[in-house]
């Protein structure tokens, strides 16, 4: 099962092969082992989340808190050693 993983610029990519990573870097391009490869996303783009929160006050009023979060990931290698020790098999 070989298949091509095409990148998009915005995107760090970090590509494990038997656990150990083998590629890393932005907007990569190739060809790799479906069995044996993980590849890891990281958006480099700034991203928004928007949220609503309904809630009632203690004097029975309804009250919507509405609101938009933006972030952006700066150093996206530090991404994977953020993640639950179950992913990183550790």
């Amino acid at each position: 099962m070989l298949r091509f993983y095409k990148g998009q610029p915005t995107d760090y990519i970090i590509k494990y092969s038997g656990g150990n990573v083998s590629g890393r870097g932005t907007g990569l391009s190739f060809f790799y082992w479906l069995p044996t490869t993980t590849l890891v996303q990281v958006p480099l783009a700034s991203s928004d989340i928007p949220f609503a929160f309904n809630e009632i006050t203690a004097d029975f009023q309804a009250v919507t808190v509405q609101g938009q979060i933006t972030y952006r990931v700066t150093e996206p290698t530090n991404c994977p050693q953020s993640s639950p020790s179950w992913i990183r098999g550790g």
